[in-house]
């Protein structure tokens, strides 16, 4: 890697100064080009400022989860199947979270009955319940 910048100093930190701040960089420019390929953020459709700034928030704590399933991935086996189902032509790279997310989709993507299951609200029972604020008085 060849790095060009405008400072001139022998002083060797001051490299290993640029380096890591342009590393950290890099990291965060894969975040968003991450978000942005992944999840196609920048092709969803909203009507609001607060809508987008509600999408963001939770496409950036999905991919905080990942980071977490990411973390020692080589000893969950969970993980490992994930990544097995992502159908990954080459070696799995270091950064994961493109195969984690390609897995998940390929999960999810096999369930036909959705998600939907798991947002409805329960039915009410039809047991007889006795509380106060039903209008019998007994606790």
């Amino acid at each position: 890697m060849i790095l060009i910048t405008s400072l001139n100093s022998d002083d060797e930190r001051l490299s290993v100064a640029i380096v890591k701040v342009y590393l950290m960089r890099w990291r965060i420019e894969e975040f968003y080009k991450f978000k942005k390929q992944q999840f196609n953020f920048e092709d969803l459709r909203v009507r609001s400022l607060n809508s987008i700034r509600n999408l963001d928030l939770f496409l950036t704590i999905a991919i905080g989860y990942l980071g977490i399933m990411s973390e020692k991935a080589e000893q969950k086996r969970f993980v490992l199947e994930l990544i097995e189902l992502s159908k990954r032509i080459y070696d799995i790279p270091k950064f994961i979270y493109y195969a984690i997310a390609d897995g998940i989709f390929a999960l999810l993507n096999k369930c036909k009955k959705g998600i939907d299951i798991f947002l409805k609200k329960p039915p009410k029972s039809m047991q007889l319940s006795l509380f106060k604020d039903e209008g019998f008085g007994i606790v």
